[in-house]
């Protein structure tokens, strides 16, 4: 983890793809931008 602009930033691997996230312990959840996610391979799930 490391700190950047007072936002605690971790570094994580997506598919094989490093990216960067905000870590923040107070979110009642995670979130992505909707194309960013498919480039992923990833699928929605909840309410947007």
């Amino acid at each position: 983890m490391t700190m950047e602009k007072n936002l605690p930033l971790v570094r994580v691997t997506v598919n094989g793809e490093p990216l960067t996230f905000i870590l923040d312990s107070a979110a009642a959840g995670c979130v992505i931008d909707r194309e960013r996610a498919a480039s992923l391979g990833l699928t929605a799930s909840g309410i947007a």
